[in-house]
């Protein structure tokens, strides 16, 4: 809620804080939150969600990450391949 709030707020240093602190978090819950960032349309909020899929071992967002990794952003599509190797996913 509060990572909604600062966006909505435009908060940005805030909302960059947040999605930091949430990237680097192991935590039984966090598909849904990863899957959700990984759709936004921001590079920060996808990056981050790859982050966190690799700190959870989410292979269940195996496509989701595909998609990222055929990104026109070649930094985060490089990162979406390198998450997937981390997975050992193909």
């Amino acid at each position: 809620m509060e990572l909604d709030e600062a966006k909505q707020k435009n908060q940005t240093a805030l909302y960059n804080g947040l999605l930091k602190i949430i990237g680097g978090t192991k935590s039984a819950n966090m598909e849904s939150i990863t899957r959700r960032l990984m759709q936004n349309s921001g590079v920060i909020e996808r990056s981050y969600a790859l982050d966190m899929a690799t700190n959870n071992n989410l292979t269940s967002l195996a496509e989701d990450i595909k998609t990222v990794a055929g990104d026109r952003n070649e930094s985060l599509a490089a990162k979406a391949r390198r998450t997937l190797e981390k997975l050992g996913v193909q």
